[in-house]
């Protein structure tokens, strides 16, 4: 696969403690924009509208990473936006929607042994009751489609690119996997669990693949088996209707072997981070061999001071 021809440097490398930082900034900005939001409708903020302020948000944090941190790097490099075919990218898609049902399983059992209380369960009634059930349906669809793209492009996207070109690929999976955990969980700390697993299996998705977008089909696919799974069950998206459940235990262990199985085939196909490891040897190659710049020159030298001068040269040859 062909490499891009410049070399790939960040201005300043984005380390773990940086991006934990830049995570932080972008919960900070989508909390104020809910909350701004909220205050001028004087109602709840509908999920539609929550998923577009997290996509500004997020916006705005991916500008400042390129800015601070890699003003000339192309937008496709500082996500690990690279290429790749159809099959890792279906792959990826397939592991993801196999492994609702493991995570899903997961989800109702940190539930059952953690429930809401009666009062946490009656805001949260409350809150869905104030909208419209196409609002509701409406915010379902737009939490599962444009929530894993904006998501994928922040913690898989410039944050685990960023980290791993600074830190290494340990570092950079682990960053990830923490960040998008306690992002989960801060508005629902029963949420931190399953938003751990959940990056576990997309950060490997996203370095197993060798691109953000192995990630973003993994994430879709995550959610929209969850919804289509929903239809199956309830019959319908509407969050009133539906809830976590306990999957049955034959379509659970078929569907953990497969998201098993897709897991151990998907960096045949997507050739993991080899092309990223292959760039990254390269500019350390080119920073060794990079010629020295020459000394300056002494204050008052003229444009041909040290050059040899028409004399020097006939007293050479004299000599010769």
């Amino acid at each position: 696969m062909t490499l891009p021809r410049g070399p790939i440097r960040y201005l300043r490398p984005l380390g773990p403690l940086g991006a934990a930082l830049w995570v932080g900034a972008f919960l900070v900005v989508f909390v104020l924009a809910y909350a701004m939001l909220a205050s001028i409708r004087g109602q709840v903020v509908d999920e539609v509208s929550a998923t577009l302020l997290e996509a500004a948000a997020a916006m705005g944090i991916l500008f400042g990473i390129a800015r601070v941190h890699a003003p000339e790097l192309a937008l496709r490099d500082l996500l690990g936006a690279r290429p790749i075919g159809f099959l890792p990218i279906l792959a990826a898609a397939l592991m993801g929607g196999f492994a609702v049902a493991p995570l899903g399983e997961l989800h109702a059992r940190i539930l059952a042994h953690f429930p809401l209380t009666a009062q946490q369960a009656a805001e949260s009634l409350s809150s869905y009751a104030a909208m419209s059930r196409n609002q509701r349906v409406a915010g379902v669809v737009a939490t599962a489609t444009l929530g894993p793209i904006v998501e994928e492009l922040v913690f898989r996207g410039a944050v685990a690119t960023g980290v791993r070109r600074a830190a290494g690929r340990l570092a950079a999976a682990a960053t990830s996997v923490v960040t998008f955990a306690l992002f989960y969980g801060f508005f629902q700390p029963r949420q931190l669990a399953i938003g751990g697993a959940l990056a576990v299996l997309l950060v490997y998705a996203r370095f197993a693949g060798g691109s953000v977008l192995a990630s973003i089909a993994a994430h879709l696919a995550f959610r929209c088996a969850d919804m289509a799974h929903d239809v199956r069950v309830f019959g319908t998206l509407d969050p009133l209707v539906t809830a976590p459940r306990a999957w049955p235990p034959s379509l659970l262990v078929g569907a953990t072997l497969a998201t098993l199985a897709l897991a151990a085939i998907l960096p045949r196909l997507g050739g993991g981070d080899s092309d990223d490891d292959a760039r990254d040897a390269r500019d350390a190659r080119d920073a060794r061999d990079e010629p020295a710049p020459p000394p300056p020159a002494p204050p008052g030298a003229g444009p041909d001071e040290g050059k040899p001068h028409d004399t020097d040269r006939e007293h050479d040859e004299d000599d010769r």
